[in-house]
């Protein structure tokens, strides 16, 4: 995410949660939570860290923990897909 998408999210009075394998890059600085996945990016590929290629293993880590995170959502708010779906936004 870049700054000027943190930007617009909190313009528009959303709170920002960043998820990364880098915290102590900019945008996490800017964010309101941030959310650490300590995975291998194509940032730092270089070395071997995972058998896995580039980012690969933090994509792999971030599509599991916002599935679960969905499905959390879905239980402690009682809502359905198609409920929660009208609030979804996609600011790409």
């Amino acid at each position: 995410m870049t700054a000027a998408l943190i930007g617009l999210a909190k313009g528009h009075g959303a709170r920002v949660t960043v998820i990364t394998a880098q915290p102590d890059g900019r945008d996490p600085g800017l964010a309101d939570a941030v959310l650490v996945i300590p995975a291998q990016t194509m940032a730092d590929d270089r070395g071997g860290a995972s058998l896995l290629p580039m980012g690969t293993a933090f994509e792999i880590g971030m599509g599991l923990l916002l599935d679960l995170m969905v499905l959390r959502l879905l239980d402690l708010t009682a809502q359905t897909l198609d409920e929660i779906r009208v609030r979804h936004a996609n600011l790409e």
